[in-house]
């Protein structure tokens, strides 16, 4: 990491749903800001497991439903066959395309992206470790946590049918 973070205006522990967006409005308002999280990427749950890849299988099954249709429109033909392979690699090429797009992001704002854990010390210190071993303390006026959470099964008859994204 080449950009000095012994001390911002801001640090963001999480770059998820609440992190990135926060990190990206505060930099435009002239705030220095760190962003750290683990995953290496923004988005959180929802691009690497949540929103993002569910809605892009969704998409792939709402298109071949439709065709069920057909004749509803007045339409006729070969009805499509699911490859599930395929629909898988259509999720994979939209996550990957955000995470282009986050990491653009990220190159052209002034928002500094640690992959790493971050560490609170007090009130104005974080220490983190980054993913390849680094220990670095850096002191801030603001912290946010935007760290996300982990579902949590009850203790139900059927919970075992539950399914949950683990991000």
């Amino acid at each position: 990491m080449s950009k000095d973070i012994t001390a911002v205006d801001v640090v963001i522990l999480g770059a998820g749903g609440g992190g990135y967006p926060a990190a990206f409005l505060l930099a435009r308002a002239g705030l220095h800001v760190l962003m750290v999280d683990p995953f290496g990427n923004p988005g959180g749950d929802c691009l690497a497991e949540g929103c993002v890849p569910s809605k892009a299988v969704r998409e792939a099954s709402l298109a071949c439903a439709l065709a069920f249709k057909y004749g509803l429109f007045g339409l006729h033909g070969q009805l499509p066959e699911a490859d599930w392979r395929a629909v898988l690699a259509h999720k994979d090429r939209v996550q990957h395309m955000r995470y282009q797009q986050h990491t653009e992001e990220i190159r052209q704002s002034s928002v500094i992206f640690c992959k790493g854990y971050g560490h609170i010390l007090d009130d104005h210190q974080v220490e983190i470790i980054t993913s390849d071993g680094q220990t670095l303390s850096c002191q801030h006026r603001y912290l946010i946590i935007a760290t996300g959470s982990r579902p949590h099964l009850l203790p139900l008859p059927g919970v075992e049918l539950a399914r949950e994204s683990l991000g």
